[in-house]
């Protein structure tokens, strides 16, 4: 699967993007991981998967998703 979070953040935001943290739900983490991840899950089901996108102030998420995914 690949999580493509390209072009995601808010409008005064994005340009600062840095840094993006990965959950993929099956106890996997990606942090530091850039906006996209590829990942292979190891059965199919549905995951829970976040991503928290950091700007120019590394301590403050500058915003973050969370979304249901179902790998068939």
């Amino acid at each position: 699967v690949r999580l493509d979070a390209t072009g995601s953040g808010d409008a005064e935001q994005a340009t600062e993007t840095l840094r993006f943290d990965w959950t993929l739900g099956d106890g996997t983490t990606h942090p530091d991981a850039g906006p996209v991840v590829d990942h292979t899950y190891q059965a199919a089901g549905t995951y829970t998967v976040g991503m928290c996108g950091y700007g120019t102030n590394w301590n403050n998420n500058e915003y973050g998703y969370i979304s249901t995914l179902t790998y068939l």
